[in-house]
Parts: structure tokens; C-alpha cells; sequence
């Protein structure tokens, strides 16, 4: 697992667009602003300690190196558009801005939301169809949607100061997730990660409850629990015991209580009722979160129903 995400510009220099169904998504943070719309489905997205509901027609919004967690019963499909700033590094209002608050735009007047849906929309169709010009509009475009919504959104402008703890903060949080993601199978513990960092466990276990709103343990225990369901689903002749010892929990009756406080079911419930089949979308690279990213045809069609919001 690695939870900070590699996002790759393929398409247009400092723009990634895709669409997403989610079902969990691990605490995680990228470096780039990440703007999406729930075109399908609902969802909570737990931004540090902020908890929100979002359905088909709100729009999130997270700003860069922020963590971010993604949960889903039923599946919640979305349109993500992430901006790298560093690609507008001439233009300082993008390059420094921070929104106030992550999340639901929900302060936005209904005029507003739709304006910042059709201009998602526009950016999306043509990040897609890749006309002739597309790279050069959609970079325009997002800068354009960028402009708008700090017309219309509290925030401020970082200063060095700031921008260089946000980097720390963002690198030490990666070595923790490229810790977990190495450690969660076998017994793991703060204080190794802590002498690896040369920090005290006391400023580490400050830093990972004010980031991730839960204790080291809790996220690891989160981790071994997605990657035990994933392991379900994908082995369904597997002994459950065996599931148990190979996400990391040394005790099967602990393993199941744990299991069914976060899923609202036993293991063997979540075996019977869930399978590994999904329709044609693309699975994501890792073992703990459970998400498909679609194809560019899923994409066109998700499209035409998306026209229907603008």
C-alpha cells in the first residue's frame, strides 16, 4: 500500500482528471489540490476532523498535502480533477493559496455550485475527447475554476514558513504510510518508526491524531481490516484464520470482533454477501483500499449522464 498518491500527467502538464467509484479509500494525501463531484451514489469523506456527507451533485474540495479519508457502503462514484500548483509556479495566487475549509462546498449559493459544476464539466470533456488545443484549455480552465473559487471561498496565501512545514509535515507522513505499508502483516510498533525519524513518540503520536484523527494503532488496525476484506473477496477458498494471521492480527477472536465494529458484519457475512466481480472497472494498485478507476470509454458515458447535473 502506499497512501500517498503518484499521480501521473499523462495528458496535461499539472492536471490529472479521472473517474473513481470508491468503496474506501485509506487515509491518503498527493501534493496536488484535488476538486471532486459524486456523480453517483454517496459517501463520507473525512478530511482531518472534518466529517462530511456528500451525494450525487456536491463537490469536495481538498487542499494539497491534506489528508483525506473516503468511505462508501453501497459504492460512490466521482469525478476527480487534481491540480499540481507547481506547474503554475509563475502565477503565485495558485501556487500559495489554501482554502480555509477542506471539503463540502457547501457554502457556495446554488448559482454558484452549478457554475463550478459546468466548469468541472467543461475541463472533463475536453481533458477526454482531446481535441486539437485540449491540454492547452483544460491548464486555462483550471486556472479559470482555481480564480472563481477564491472569489468565492475563505482563504489565504501561504507563507514560506508555512509551505515549508506543510512539506514536512507531507514527507513525514509519507515515511509513516511507506512504514505501515511495509509492517502491517507482522507486529508493528510507534516507537520503531520513531527511532527511525529520531522524534519522540510523544511528538509523533500528537502529529498522527491531529492528521489522521485517530492513534497509530487505530490506523494500523484500519489498514490490516481493509486488507483482510480485500483478501476475502479475492480468496474466497482462503481459511478465514489464515486471512487473519496474513493482515497482521495474531488473534482470531479479537480479528473478528474488530472485523464486524468496522464493517457492521462478521467476516464470514462479508464473504457471503460481497464479491470480487465488479463491471469492468479498473482496480486500483493497492491491497487496502478498495477502489476502480474507469476506462475512457466508461468515462464518455459516465459523461453523457454527467450533462445531466450542468
Amino acid at each position: 500500500m502506499r497512501e500517498i498518491e503518484v499521480v501521473r500527467y499523462s495528458h496535461v502538464p499539472g492536471i490529472n482528471l479521472f473517474f473513481n467509484t470508491v468503496y474506501y479509500r485509506t487515509p491518503h494525501l498527493h501534493s496536488e489540490m484535488e476538486i471532486v463531484m459524486v456523480t453517483e451514489g454517496r459517501m463520507t469523506a473525512v478530511s482531518e476532523k472534518t466529517r462530511v456527507n456528500a451525494e450525487k451533485g456536491d463537490i469536495l474540495l481538498f487542499n494539497s498535502t491534506r489528508i483525506h479519508e473516503l468511505i462508501s457502503a453501497d459504492g460512490c462514484t466521482f469525478l476527480c480533477l487534481q491540480i499540481k500548483a507547481e506547474n503554475f509556479r509563475g502565477c503565485q495566487s495558485i501556487y500559495n493559496v489554501c482554502f480555509d475549509h477542506d471539503c463540502i462546498l457547501s457554502s457556495l449559493s446554488a448559482d454558484d455550485l452549478a457554475c463550478v459544476r459546468e466548469q468541472i464539466y467543461d475541463i472533463a470533456y475536453a481533458y477526454i475527447d482531446q481535441l486539437e488545443g485540449y491540454d492547452l484549455y483544460c491548464h486555462c480552465r483550471a486556472g479559470m475554476l482555481v480564480h472563481y473559487l477564491m472569489g468565492k471561498l475563505p482563504h489565504h496565501m501561504m507563507t514560506l514558513k508555512e509551505r515549508a512545514e506543510r512539506k514536512s509535515r507531507y514527507e513525514r507522513m509519507s515515511r509513516l504510510f511507506d512504514y505501515v505499508d511495509h509492517n502491517y502483516m507482522k507486529k508493528i510498533l510507534l516507537s520503531d518508526f520513531a527511532e527511525q525519524e529520531g522524534k519522540s513518540m510523544s511528538y509523533l503520536s500528537h502529529l498522527i491524531k491531529d492528521t489522521l484523527n485517530q492513534s497509530f494503532q487505530e490506523y494500523v488496525s484500519s489498514v490490516r481490516l481493509n486488507a483482510a476484506a480485500e483478501m476475502i473477496m479475492d480468496s474466497p477458498d482462503d481459511k478465514l484464520l489464515d486471512i487473519c494471521y496474513a493482515s497482521g492480527f495474531s488473534d482470531y477472536r479479537y480479528f473478528c470482533r474488530a472485523f464486524r465494529n468496522r464493517m457492521n458484519m462478521t467476516p464470514e457475512e462479508f464473504r457471503k454477501g460481497r464479491t470480487s466481480a465488479h463491471r469492468e472497472e479498473i482496480r486500483a494498485g493497492n491491497n487496502e483500499s478498495k477502489e476502480y478507476f474507469h476506462s475512457k470509454e466508461q468515462s464518455i458515458r459516465i459523461m453523457l449522464d454527467l450533462s445531466k447535473l450542468v
